[in-house]
């Protein structure tokens, strides 16, 4: 009989252990988000965090767990607003391993801490990251915890060269790194040009909704709250907004600056936060390059206007030089 009882316990333990379950540590102004997922036996982070604060809030998560140290660090890209709290978090965690899905990630993480050089600071700096980040064993699998978290890195370049989604198929969720924004501004710098952007609203954001598209997903973005596979086709319009007015002239002839550019997405967004990051349309010399080299798409007189999805509606005048273009 007590053998019985023993295999039902160790029943109901391994069915609780099969539960996935995940918590955010927000990225507060401006800061990417970081994940934390648990199966009752062990814990995953997805990404590091943006700021030492926000690391120590990732301890927090972790520590409340109550399961010990974490049994890897996994990072979606090789951008700092995901690796920058990993320092802070090896403190804690010195024998946890920090991995990603694949060596052009890891470049590119190496790459950026290299160009950052004089804007780091010295902790981060003096890091051990050459020995530190490590490939996945299996490019495709998170293999730590009771169940396999699915790992995808078949993107094409957007603004990471290089990323990596994470994916639970049975209680579907989906941590997209910064592939994809929920009511906030998104990242227009470096290295995004017109071509990574169209790859970006196009193939990468069409593959979470073709892959993963369940109606009760859960999506746990790189910014802003959790959201649903409908999350997917408002960051689509977004970027399709920026797009537009990219390539969009005023009446006189002339582009719209990058500042002006900026100064709308916030007018047309009003709600979003993180408002600040659109400073970096200003700052990347491959938007003025590709106004030169692809010309206007239409004219505006006044200001287009989004609708509650977020979709762009132009004004009168841009809809009639689209007419044409379209029909003569």
């Amino acid at each position: 009989m007590s053998r019985l009882l023993i295999a039902f316990a160790l029943i109901f333990v391994l069915a609780q252990a099969s539960v996935l379950s995940v918590s955010t540590a927000n990225g507060g102004r401006g800061g990417a988000n970081a994940n934390v997922i648990t199966d009752g036996i062990s814990t995953v982070i997805v990404n590091g965090g943006s700021t030492k604060n926000q690391a120590e809030d990732i301890v927090r998560i972790v520590d409340a767990v109550g399961l010990g140290a974490p049994s890897l660090i996994f990072l979606t890209d090789g951008n700092p607003d995901h690796f920058y709290g990993v320092v802070y978090l090896r403190l804690e965690y010195p024998e946890t391993p920090v991995q990603v899905a694949n060596e052009d990630i890891r470049q590119e993480l190496l790459a950026n801490i290299a160009f950052l050089d004089q804007q780091l600071p010295i902790e981060v700096l003096e890091f051990d990251w050459e020995n530190t980040i490590t490939l996945l064993p299996n490019a495709t699998r998170i293999d730590v915890l009771a169940e396999s978290l699915w790992v995808d890195s078949n993107f094409p370049r957007n603004q990471a060269l290089f990323c990596s989604v994470v994916y639970y198929p049975d209680e579907p969720f989906l941590i997209t790194g910064d592939l994809l924004y929920i009511q906030t501004h998104m990242y227009f710098g470096r290295p995004l040009n017109y071509t990574y952007l169209n790859n970006w609203k196009g193939t990468a954001l069409n593959s979470l909704t073709s892959r993963y598209g369940a109606r009760d997903l859960v999506v746990y973005p790189g910014y802003g709250p959790q959201g649903t596979t409908d999350s997917i086709q408002v960051a689509q319009n977004y970027l399709d907004t920026f797009s537009q007015l990219l390539l969009t002239c005023t009446l006189s002839g002339n582009f719209y600056s990058m500042t002006e550019i900026a100064d709308q997405m916030q007018k047309l967004y009003p709600s979003y936060l993180t408002s600040q990051i659109l400073q970096f349309i200003t700052t990347n010399p491959a938007w003025p390059l590709n106004q030169k080299e692809l010309g206007c798409s239409g004219e505006v007189d006044t200001l287009p206007t989004i609708d509650a999805a977020g979709t762009l509606i132009p004004s009168v005048v841009l809809l009639v030089c689209l007419f044409f273009a379209f029909f003569f």
